[in-house]
């Protein structure tokens, strides 16, 4: 099955190293009375600085593209995408009836953390870079948006706290969360840096609120699983209204192009 034309989306960190999303055109060598329609598979690949990305033709964590996407949109299927919604609904289990604490919400992932979980019936709180960013997360869902140029912990805390944190920079907030997390809340690292997470004051206050850590990385490659139940959500997901506000409110990829293998 020749291929087509690949799209190269945003950069994600999975498996312990970047990954750029691929979207695949595959089409039938056999002669058919009837054309059929190209397939469009999507998933990702490993790259480094300097190295040629140059993906399988038949790559075995390909996700299937539902027909009426763009591709534009396709390409936040394999990483940023399943990336958020296995962290949220696999390894935090976030309940409709939960506040969720969403750091650095104004990255693509953090966009659709927070269009995942305001459509799952959860309190989005979520905290960005700007203000701009911070208007754009209120217009995406979000009940509370706050930069960290702000007294965020205290402002997270005057709106009652979170039942879950969902730190996506490697857990660089997760001590600070500690003062806005509610008793028992859990508290979710991606992509987990080195070092350590809590100072020792934050320390004694994760284990007086009895709180929880867990690290929500996943592997495309190992749990194609949790990627096919992801995609068969982000298909329902993309056919709703609250998937027009999301790209009405999504910043453009500042790698994203467009080129032939």
């Amino acid at each position: 099955m020749p291929g087509g034309a690949y799209c190269l989306g945003e950069a994600v960190v999975l498996d312990g190293e970047t990954r750029v999303p691929v979207l695949s055109r595959i089409a039938s060598t056999t002669e058919h009375a009837t054309p059929l329609s190209p397939q469009r598979l999507t998933f990702t690949v490993p790259t480094r600085d300097g190295a040629a990305c140059v993906p399988s033709l038949t790559p075995s964590h390909a996700l299937s593209v539902p027909p009426h996407l763009c591709e534009h949109d396709a390409l936040l299927l394999p990483g940023d995408w399943t990336k958020a919604w296995v962290a949220l609904m696999k390894r935090l289990n976030l309940q409709a009836h939960e506040t969720v604490l969403i750091h650095e919400a104004h990255t693509t992932t953090g966009m659709l953390a927070t269009l995942l979980a305001a459509e799952t019936g959860a309190q989005v709180l979520a905290l960005c870079d700007c203000a701009h960013a911070a208007r754009r997360l209120i217009a995406l869902g979000a009940g509370e948006a706050a930069t960290y140029a702000s007294a965020w912990p205290e402002i997270m805390r005057e709106h009652g706290g979170a039942d879950v944190v969902l730190d996506l920079a490697g857990g660089r907030h997760a001590g600070e969360s500690t003062l806005c997390a509610r008793r028992h809340a859990r508290i979710g690292v991606m992509d987990a840096a080195t070092r350590d997470l809590f100072d020792e004051t934050q320390w004694r206050r994760f284990v007086s609120r009895q709180l929880a850590l867990i690290i929500t990385d996943w592997s495309p490659l190992r749990e194609a699983a949790s990627a096919s139940e992801a995609a068969q959500e982000f298909e329902a997901m993309t056919r709703t209204s609250a998937w027009d506000r999301f790209k009405s409110c999504r910043r453009e990829s500042p790698i994203e192009s467009l080129c032939d293998h």
